[in-house]
């Protein structure tokens, strides 16, 4: 340590014996019928009224000190007197919690609404954090690293905010038109995120309670599923799929719908969301050829939307021109078995 660091502390433990001592040994009895506290400050307070406030001079006038009696130090944050840490660091940030009160645009009914949801906490948060505007898109990564690059990874076309990212983007669009969301009236009703999440909580549409509360679990599942395939298009360059986001989207809203003790399982008839009660199912076929006998095989295995396997086919033809022609019959063959 340095000699002016040595200094400082021989400065502060010097300072600090006193301080402790006098805070350590009580004061007796003798020493305060001496001083008359009260009768010092009451003439204090009229030979020199400019030394402290009207207020506090009031207050002083009107104190009485019982002498006769032990001092008793009480502590005015709890309601015993009792010092607790809790309650000291409650008033510490006391100060800080007003400022965010204040500061907090988000209305306390929308707050308390958002995290009631029956949905996974993962969810609400990040709804929470788009009605603060805090999702690292990378128009925010910008304003600290200015050689990222702010365009859209996923249309090429405009900058990512969070308001492109979940509504004006192509990509989302067609997700949402997908799920029988009305995006042209949102666009015009709404100016950024954070209104349109907030208008989720009035039920401006005039719903029943179930589907009100199945709509609302939607457009939430529907922007973090959003959210998570852009980040795996940013950090696995994924190449997105509507329609595989759309039956996400399903498969996250079919668990929750059920886990929730509140919410029917079954979807009204009346539900604006009807592609939710439509199974989207993946498809998978292929086609073999033997060019030397010209024979073909066809296999052909569906999914749902939740990822069960519900059917599996194959086939066999004699006589094919060539492995394009097979590829065309495989597919001819499926879209047959699906529509019967």
């Amino acid at each position: 340590m340095c000699q002016a660091g040595r200094a400082t502390m021989v400065k502060a433990v010097l300072n600090a014996v006193p301080m402790y001592q006098m805070s350590t040994y009580k004061i007796p009895k003798t020493l305060i019928n001496k001083t008359y506290y009260s009768k010092f400050f009451k003439l204090e307070c009229q030979s020199s009224p400019n030394s402290f406030e009207t207020e506090v001079v009031e207050k002083i006038s009107r104190m009485h000190i019982n002498i006769s009696e032990e001092d008793i130090v009480r502590w005015k944050p709890t309601r015993d007197g009792n010092f607790t840490v809790k309650s000291a660091y409650n008033k510490l940030v006391e100060t800080r919690f007003q400022q965010q009160e204040v500061s907090m645009t988000v209305p306390k009914e929308v707050r308390k609404e958002l995290w009631k949801m029956k949905v996974p906490h993962r969810v609400k948060l990040f709804i929470w954090k788009c009605l603060q505007d805090i999702v690292q898109t990378k128009v925010k990564i910008i304003r600290y690293n200015n050689s990222s690059d702010p365009i859209c990874k996923i249309c090429n076309q405009q900058n990512e905010s969070l308001f492109h990212l979940l509504w004006v983007c192509t990509y989302a669009r067609v997700v949402w038109r997908y799920l029988n969301v009305n995006v042209d009236r949102v666009a015009d009703s709404c100016n950024n995120i954070k209104d349109w999440v907030m208008s989720w909580f009035s039920n401006q549409q005039g719903f029943g309670i179930v589907e009100y509360n199945t709509w609302k679990i939607t457009l939430m599942v529907g922007c973090w599923i959003i959210w998570k395939e852009r980040c795996e298009t940013v950090f696995q360059n994924k190449s997105l799929n509507p329609i595989s986001t759309v039956s996400r989207i399903q498969f996250y809203l079919h668990n929750f719908l059920h886990a929730a003790r509140d919410v029917s399982p079954e979807l009204p008839q009346s539900l604006p969301v009807s592609l939710l009660s439509v199974d989207i199912p993946t498809i998978y076929v292929d086609a073999s050829y033997d060019h030397l006998t010209n024979n073909s095989g066809t296999e052909m295995v569906i999914f749902s939307c939740a990822g069960t396997c519900v059917g599996v086919k194959g086939s066999y033809a004699d006589g094919v021109i060539d492995a394009e022609a097979a590829e065309c019959m495989a597919i001819r063959e499926v879209l047959s078995w699906m529509e019967a």
